[in-house]
């Protein structure tokens, strides 16, 4: 059920949900950690799962080397290999000015 909500969700509700850079860090590392588990239990290979694209939020796939690198290394670098992959992840990215 959660994971269908999480595929299901507008990108602009996920946006207002999200209104901080704390918060943004926290969905991601939530995520990221679920799905490992998740994907980890799943799979008989482990050595492929960073890039298995089987993480569904906002009608996109991801995959652990996505949140990981692209999207978690943003917050603590700056940037990451990812400049904007998927049309909903600027609204994680931009920094909160308030």
């Amino acid at each position: 059920m959660l994971r269908r909500q999480l595929f299901y969700i507008q990108a602009a509700k996920l946006e207002k949900s999200l209104d901080s850079d704390d918060l943004r860090k926290t969905f991601w590392i939530n995520i990221y950690n679920a799905y490992y588990l998740i994907i980890s239990k799943e799979s008989t290979d482990n050595t492929s799962i960073y890039n298995l694209k089987r993480i569904k939020i906002a009608r996109s796939q991801l995959s652990l080397n996505d949140i990981e690198h692209g999207i978690l290394r943003k917050f603590k670098m700056g940037f990451g290999y990812l400049t904007n992959p998927f049309c909903f992840t600027q609204y994680f990215f931009r920094k909160n000015n308030h």
